[in-house]
């Protein structure tokens, strides 16, 4: 007899046990369903640094605090240009990538997907077969990987 209404808390506690099984496998379902998201969706960092340029005196020097402000010349398009070049400079990259040498830089994604895992391999397969046949040139160190993905991982915009 199917029940068109909840009168008591015994008419509550028949529909509960009749329908646990479902509501039992909805919840699992539920729970796995957020679960395998959000161990498959890999997160996107993302820093900002903001570097700080100092105006200069008309002899070169660094002005600080407490300098008299006749001999200070503004900071110029060519002095922040002058420094965007150095952070994305082969020598910054380089002594960056060093320094992080022991933990690693973990700028790509560790845990990915179980599908990722197959096509590296079968790309690293693919590389290596076309470096024996001499279609490509030999991959690149460790190192001077990580140095491009630091290069290609950076973003600098200027802000006058």
């Amino acid at each position: 007899m199917p029940l068109t209404g909840i009168s008591s808390t015994r008419d509550f506690c028949r529909i509960w046990f009749f329908w646990k099984k479902q509501a039992v496998f909805i919840f699992l379902l539920i729970v796995g369903v957020v679960m395998f998201y959000a161990y498959t969706c890999t997160p996107k960092y993302e820093s900002t640094a903001k570097v700080l340029l100092l105006p200069k005196t008309n002899e070169g020097e660094v002005i600080s605090t407490g300098v008299d402000e006749k001999r200070i010349t503004p900071v110029s398009d060519t002095d922040v240009y002058t420094e965007i070049k150095l952070i994305g400079s082969e020598t910054v990259l380089k002594n960056t990538v060093k320094s992080f040498s022991k933990e690693g830089m973990r700028l790509c994604a560790q845990d990915r997907a179980w599908y990722y895992s197959i096509t590296n391999i079968f790309k690293k397969t693919v590389n290596k077969a076309l470096v024996v046949l001499k279609l490509k040139e030999e991959l690149l160190s460790p190192f001077e990987a990580d140095v491009r993905l630091l290069r290609k991982s950076l973003n600098i915009q200027s802000e006058v």
